[in-house]
């Protein structure tokens, strides 16, 4: 990921730009394929409910570790700004996020995501994923798995605060706070792209969601409490179905029922057939015992 080249405001808008090669493929539970399905909307999940909630806490901590160093280096307004969010770096990067994997047959995503008999991967093309991203709240990244990568985008994104701060430092009011909710996104998107190097065969992507007080906020029962989320919007087609690329099943004992009722439900709310003789519906190849 060669970005750097580009000054720290190039480095920073090149990589929010980054957008797949091929499908996404997003892992779920019988449970919430189904509301997926009815309801035409897909999770957003708060980043500090995830599965794994060390990848927040990890991104904090390289970020105060990053802004530590460069303390005791700057002067004038940069040293203020570092000084500033020293205070509450933990604070920052309070998202929501979708998960998706560039891998449609993962073993460790089934493992992750579902128990065996009732593990299901959607896949969305760029269309049906640009979709969701023309609501401003929400951005699309890349996962950045290697330390070193990791440290030098948020060498950039240190820098990339700093100038674009000097530059607007004008701005007042309404204009002011406008300007706030857009860097704080900007964060938010660089901060939710750094996962632990274990998870580097996920090559996950992920939707990145801002707090938004305009939208609702739905709430469920997770492993360590309530968890927070928000449903966004997913593509349909004139006739109010689910549009997507592919579906994969996960690892069953059971291919034939598992495909017959699955094959019912995309027919009761999707689209089912890429072509009028080609279904959409696969089954993984994976060896999977519990």
């Amino acid at each position: 990921m060669a970005l750097s080249n580009y000054g720290p405001i190039g480095t920073i808008n090149r990589f929010l730009r980054l957008r797949p090669d091929g499908l996404l493929h997003h892992y779920t539970t019988s449970g919430g394929l189904i509301g997926i399905f009815e309801s035409k909307t897909i999770w957003a999940t708060s980043i500090q409910h995830l599965n794994d909630s060390e990848e927040y806490v990890h991104a904090a901590r390289l970020l105060r570790k990053e802004l530590e160093q460069r303390l005791d280096k700057e002067t004038g307004s940069k040293k203020q700004l570092i000084a500033d969010w020293l205070e509450t770096p933990e604070e920052k990067g309070r998202s929501f996020i979708t998960s998706f994997s560039q891998k449609s047959d993962l073993l460790s995503q089934w493992r992750a995501y579902a128990n065996c008999d009732d593990a299901y991967s959607l896949s969305f093309n760029s269309e049906e994923i640009s979709s969701i991203l023309k609501d401003p709240n929400c951005a699309l990244v890349k996962c950045v798995y290697k330390i070193e990568q990791q440290k030098e985008l948020l060498n950039q994104l240190v820098d990339y605060l700093h100038k674009m701060i000097t530059r607007w430092s004008g701005l007042k009011g309404s204009r002011w706070w406008a300007w706030m909710g857009r860097m704080n996104r900007v964060v938010e998107g660089v901060l939710a792209a750094m996962k632990n190097p274990s998870f580097e065969e996920e090559q996950e992507w992920r939707i990145v969601t801002s707090v938004d007080v305009t939208r609702t906020m739905h709430f469920r029962p997770g492993r360590f409490g309530v968890v927070p989320f928000y449903k966004l919007p997913l593509m349909v087609d004139e006739n109010g179905k689910l549009s997507f690329a592919e579906m994969m099943i996960g690892p069953t004992q059971d291919r034939k029922a598992a495909e017959f009722a699955v094959d019912k439900l995309v027919h009761s709310y999707g689209i089912p057939h890429k072509t009028p003789l080609e279904k959409r519906i696969s089954h993984s190849i994976s060896s999977f015992r519990p």
